[in-house]
Parts: structure tokens; C-alpha cells; sequence
């Protein structure tokens, strides 16, 4: 009897090394982006396809926007032209990139947008460019058939949202990713008090009245404050080397709360994505990274900040100098757009 015990648990402990030696959870997520894909595609009619389907070589799979649909023309599927069932599945898709923690600050945004487009058209009493805003304003884009087998890729895009995923046998790039909202406050009516975006306005406060004269002085940037995300194209002066305060000279609170500001940004993830994003910044060493700032140091006062190191670099802005209305963006410049996963391209 004890012999057979013992065959039993080896058996079983055989079994669980191989289960674990061969899954892999970035292939479960690829596995479900193509699944969430092909799903949506076969609840969409032949006109939504022409406007959902792009070439995976079109220039416009490496472009990021955050411009409302007045502002900028972008190609995709909207969300104004789905049924119910056909935004089910689209938000299925969303779903597997996007933890619990992303996927509301999504619709947060959206919501907030769609504040905006009531406002707006109050105001003109009439449908023009300028409401342009809200839930019919956002687009889905795939880049090429969504397979486990060849790269293709899928971008959601509209006023304050640019999220950009590849995916191809090497794996899944996840950047850049764009997430703004205006306002970042609810003061009146039956949401007052609701805000967006805490960790990112907050903990950065924090940090900025925690530095001692020596590190202020290294932290902050020179000139104006930007008024607005300054990483475009990816090749701007600033990015050939990062400026700032290094963690390496902070104390171990600022450094939490580096890495809190951090984990703002890549926890809007799904775990095994974000897990994956974060062992690259950690192997590229967290004492490397920097912080650089400009703007005032009051909690409802404007304020621009940047976190910069060889796997990230990781920018907030309050736009136009609005501490209310912000913008920030997460790129990785040696992996944005697939980089690192699409092999010849």
C-alpha cells in the first residue's frame, strides 16, 4: 500500500512539472486576443470588416493619437456603428489585455467623454464637428489576421486613449499606451467627489514635497513647464538620455513610491502582461531609473513629470497648464509598436 502511495505522488509530481514547465501565460493571453478577435469578426457585417480589417505593413499601425475624432481622422471600426452584441464582444477583446484596474479606467475615460460631447452640444444645441465626443468616437483597428502563428496586431483609439498591442509567435509588445481624462474631478452634481487617475496626480505630489534641497534641485527640469506629453515620434532630445533625480539617490520611501507611479501605469494590464513588462524595468536595474519634473509643487496646481530608464519612460502632463485635464504616456522605444517580437519587420 505505502509503495503505491509513493508511485501515486511521484506520478502526480511528474505530471505537475510538466503542466508547469509547459504553460505559458503569455501564450494563454495571445491565445485569447486571437480567440476575442476572431469572435468579433464573426458577429460584424462585410462594411464593418473593410473598416476594421488594415495590412499589417500599413504605416498607420506604428502612428498613436489621442486627439478627438474632429481633430484627427484615424481608420477603424467605431463604436457608434456596433449593436449590443458586436460591443460585448469588442469589450471581450479589451478584456484580455486589460486588468480590472485598466479596463475601468478605460471606461472611466470614456465616460468622461462622453460628459464632454453632452456639454458641447448643449452649448451648441446642435450636432457639429464639435461634438465629436464620447462612446461613438472610439475605434477598434486590427493589423492583419489575428493567428498564434504570424504577426498581427490591434490598436483602441479615441480622445484620451491610445492603447497598442503585437502580437506574434516571439511574444506581445504592449506599447505605447496613452491614457488621459478631463476632468480628473467630479465637483458638483450627482457624481461629485468621483475621481480618476489618484495614484498617478497624488503619489507623485507626494514625492515632489519629499525631495531635500539637493534632490529637488537634480529633479527638477529646466525652462517652462511642457504643456503637454513631450515623447512623439520617439527620437526627441530628451530621450537620447534621461535627466532628473536617479532612484538610486532617494530613500527607500521615494523609491515606493517610484515604483508606485510605476505599477500605475503597467498594472493596467492583465497580470501575466503586466509580470512580463515589469521583470524588463526590474532587470534593467530600478536604481537606473530617473525622475524629472517641472510646474508647481501644490496638490491642485499643474505640474509636468517624467520617469525615465533603459525600459521605460513613462510621462504626465496637466495639459495646458489645467491640473484638472491630464495627459500621460507609457512608451518602451526599443519594443513600441513590436519591436522586440516582429522578426524582419
Amino acid at each position: 500500500m505505502h509503495k503505491r502511495y509513493t508511485t501515486l505522488l511521484i506520478l502526480l509530481s511528474l505530471s505537475f512539472s510538466s503542466f508547469s514547465q509547459s504553460y505559458d501565460p503569455i501564450e494563454r493571453v495571445k491565445q485569447d486576443m486571437v480567440d476575442a478577435s476572431n469572435q468579433l469578426m464573426s458577429v460584424l457585417y462585410s462594411e464593418q470588416l473593410e473598416k476594421l480589417k488594415h495590412s499589417f505593413d500599413d504605416d498607420e499601425r506604428q502612428v498613436w493619437n489621442n486627439l478627438p475624432t474632429h481633430s484627427f481622422l484615424r481608420k477603424g471600426l467605431p463604436l457608434g456603428e456596433l449593436n449590443p452584441a458586436q460591443k460585448m464582444a469588442l469589450h471581450k477583446l479589451l478584456q484580455t489585455a486589460l486588468s480590472e484596474q485598466g479596463y475601468l479606467k478605460v471606461q472611466n475615460i470614456i465616460e468622461q467623454d462622453q460628459n464632454r460631447r453632452e456639454e458641447v452640444f448643449e452649448e451648441f444645441g446642435f450636432e457639429t464637428n464639435m461634438t465629436m465626443y464620447g462612446h461613438d468616437y472610439y475605434y477598434l483597428t486590427l493589423f492583419g489576421e489575428p493567428s498564434m502563428t504570424s504577426a498581427w496586431g490591434w490598436r483602441f483609439e479615441g480622445h484620451h486613449i491610445s492603447l497598442h498591442f503585437t502580437v506574434a509567435p516571439e511574444g506581445i509588445s504592449v506599447t505605447p499606451m496613452f491614457v488621459g481624462v478631463d476632468p480628473r474631478e467630479i465637483t458638483e452634481g450627482p457624481y461629485a467627489g468621483y475621481g480618476f487617475m489618484h495614484t498617478e496626480a497624488n503619489v507623485a505630489w507626494e514625492l515632489i514635497n519629499s525631495f531635500n534641497e539637493q534632490q529637488a534641485s537634480q529633479a527638477l527640469m529646466e525652462g517652462k513647464m511642457p504643456d503637454d506629453i513631450l515623447t512623439r515620434e520617439g527620437n526627441e532630445p530628451h530621450t537620447q538620455k534621461a535627466t532628473g533625480l536617479e532612484v538610486a539617490d532617494m530613500t527607500e520611501k521615494q523609491r515606493a513610491d517610484v515604483m508606485a507611479l510605476v505599477r500605475a501605469w503597467v498594472y493596467n494590464l492583465v497580470y501575466p502582461l503586466a509580470q512580463q513588462e515589469m521583470d524588463k524595468i526590474e532587470k534593467a536595474g530600478i536604481d537606473k531609473l530617473h525622475f524629472a519634473w517641472s510646474g508647481e509643487k501644490g496638490l491642485h496646481e499643474a505640474r509636468y513629470y517624467r520617469i525615465q530608464g533603459p525600459a521605460c519612460i513613462i510621462e504626465y502632463d496637466n495639459r495646458s497648464y489645467e491640473y484638472w485635464h491630464i495627459h500621460s504616456l507609457w512608451r518602451n522605444l526599443s519594443e513600441d509598436y513590436g519591436k522586440n517580437v516582429v522578426v524582419g519587420k
